[in-house]
């Protein structure tokens, strides 16, 4: 199996298990734990090399003045899959944009990367107010070269959750964003 489909199938079981309340998402760090426990799941279930190859705010040389970039996360044995998470943001916001802006010149600088991933996540106050920002992204990150997929999710809210329970808000859309050689 590609890093980079192991990455893709992690992120649908985190999302699985956010949605029927398994887990809680309350900050990046929240995110980068279960996305790095979700592909080392799945990569000890395989034939994987070992040490499993994931990586958690792994450095990778990517400038052409030998600077130094970090990632929340790696995957593969020479890091062939970067990950950037920006939970709460989209990417029109200034951060997220600098990650895509970083992720995009790893690509570029470093043969042996198989993938790049961008993973955003967002609280929304209903389904309908993220449309168009939907309608609009694949459109616009196709144009750089990049894949889009979302999913609109329903967390269920309980007292285990700190900011579900003080918002009226339960509904989540979750953009993953993606370039493959």
């Amino acid at each position: 199996m590609k890093y980079s489909e192991v990455f893709r199938e992690a992120w649908g079981n985190v999302l699985d298990e956010f949605e029927i309340g398994k887990t809680c998402i309350e900050s990046e760090g929240d995110l980068q734990c279960l996305l790095f426990s979700e592909c080392i799941k799945i990569l000890a279930l395989g034939n994987s090399v070992r040490p499993i190859p994931v990586h958690a705010d792994a450095a990778a040389r990517v400038t052409q003045h030998g600077g130094t970039a970090h990632y929340d996360l790696a995957l593969g044995p020479n890091e062939e899959v970067l990950v950037e998470l920006k939970p709460n943001a989209l990417d029109t916001h200034k951060k997220p944009r600098q990650d895509l802006d970083k992720l995009k010149d790893a690509f570029q600088g470093n043969p042996s990367t198989e993938g790049i991933f961008l993973c955003l996540t967002r609280n929304v106050e209903n389904g309908t107010s993220i449309n168009s920002y939907l309608e609009d992204l694949p459109s616009r990150m196709k144009r750089d070269g990049f894949e889009v997929k979302s999913r609109v999710v329903r967390h269920p809210m309980h007292e285990q959750c700190e900011p579900y329970r003080q918002k009226n808000s339960q509904i989540h859309c979750a953009i993953l964003i993606w370039k493959e050689r």
